[in-house]
Formats: C-alpha cells, structure tokens, sequence
C-alpha cells in the first residue's frame, strides 16, 4: 500500500494506522529532498511539500509553523477557512488577531487549538507540521526552562493524549534535525513517536543522479559512471549531490 514511499514515512503510515498516536518527531536528514516512487519514475520532493501534499493530500486542513514564518498554510482555501474562524473569535473576545497573526509559540498555540477543536468537532481531518522545533520546545532543565517554553511543552503534550485529537483525524508533526535539541520531556512522552529520516542509501543516489542528469549528456559533466558516483558518494545527502553537479556543470 505505501511501497511507493521511502521507508520512514511507511514506518510514519503504519504507527499513524494503529490509531494510538498523533504526534510523530521527525529526525535527522529533514532538510533534504524525499524520493517518491511513481509510474514515469522517481519524483523528488521537499520534506514540507511531500507532506502536505502526498503523505497529507486527503486532508482538508494542513497547517503550517514556525517562529520565523508564524502560522501558515497549503493553500488558499486554508488559509480563508482559518481567517474567517479568527475574525468571529476577535468579534467576540476583543482581539485583532485577524489582522495580524502573532508568531510567538504560546498566543500560537492558543489560537490553533480554539481551531483545530472546532473543525476537528466538525469532523474535519487536520495536520499540524511544525519546523524548526527546537527553537519553540529547546532541550533545557526543569529548573530552567522558561514560561514561554513550558507553556509550549503543555500545549503540545496535551494534544498527543488528548481524547479528541485522538479520536479525530489529527495529525502534528515536529520536525527538529538533532531530536536531542529538544525538551527530553515530550521525547520521553509515552504518546509521542520518534521517526528518522536517514541519510540516502546507494540504490537512492543512483536514482536521484539518474534523475539529475537526464535531460544531460552525461559525458560532459563526468567522466566516471553515475553507478560509481553512487557509491562514491556514501554520507552525502540529495541536497549535497545536486550541489556537486551545480558545480560541474558551471
């Protein structure tokens, strides 16, 4: 059923199925392309993208955040539903929100949850995929860590368990590089699940040169075999080899 995607987000398809848990961390290579299988070939896509718009595509809110771009979405439709539903909020409590969306984690969060639980009431299916976690949720001890970051950590650990979400079509992915950047508190959450991205093996870079070079007459970019570039490549990542042929085509 999931042959045509890469092997993480099969492992994410399988514990997401057993409907006991919503909250995936994301680790290691998830700054680089995601090879995606198809009838014509190998497609290759960004992490965020290939989300939303594969692993995510049947659902009718996917929601975008992170400190620096604040609260955004996949597309426009989106984006109207969630204004609409922060204008009445402002109508009624005061805020002016709907004219200017705040970034900062905790107001963010408070926002989102007023409406995730009403779509999700709807019977609305949502994904939250957060970027950059470990600027909102940073490793720190009890002692130290902050009001904002201890606001966050309770919002977050709150939806992994909560019944609703649970019982819903709700998804939150927090994506993080080093999964030790975070706060060990929602890493050690029963409720929460770890998925790494690994670094590509042989078989994929053969494909992802094969796809780079194909519209190329590879003799004049190199001299050695993609096959032996393949191999020679171990530990570089898609983003690293498309660097590298940048480079011996300019």
């Amino acid at each position: 059923m999931f042959d045509h995607y890469p092997k993480w987000s099969q492992e994410f398809a399988r514990k997401y199925l057993s409907r006991t848990i919503n909250t995936f961390l994301l680790h290691g290579n998830v700054h680089d392309l995601v090879p995606l299988k198809t009838e014509e070939g190998t497609e290759f896509h960004r992490l965020k993208s290939f989300l939303s718009d594969e692993f995510f595509g049947a659902r009718d809110f996917v929601v975008f955040y992170d400190r620096s771009s604040g609260i955004y979405f996949r597309d426009k439709e989106s984006q109207a539903d969630f204004n609409q539903a922060i204008a009445g909020r402002d109508s009624l409590i005061g805020t002016e929100y709907a004219k200017k969306m705040p970034k900062d984690p905790v107001r963010v969060f408070s926002l989102l949850e007023q409406y995730f639980r009403l779509r999700l009431d709807q019977k609305k299916s949502v994904a939250l995929i957060m970027d950059y976690a470990e600027t909102i949720i940073p490793m720190s001890d009890a002692s130290s860590i902050g009001n904002e970051d201890r606001t966050s950590l309770v919002y977050l650990s709150r939806w992994a368990h909560d019944p609703m979400f649970l019982a819903s079509d709700f998804t939150n992915v927090i994506i993080t590089e080093n999964l030790s950047d975070l706060n060990k508190t929602l890493i050690q959450n029963p409720y929460t699940t770890e998925i790494k991205i690994a670094i590509p093996g042989e078989e994929d870079r053969l494909r992802f040169i094969n796809h780079e070079t194909k519209n190329d007459d590879f003799e004049t970019i190199s001299e050695v075999k993609p096959e032996i570039i393949a191999q020679q490549t171990a530990g570089l990542n898609f983003v690293n080899i498309r660097c590298v042929f940048s480079y011996a085509v300019f």
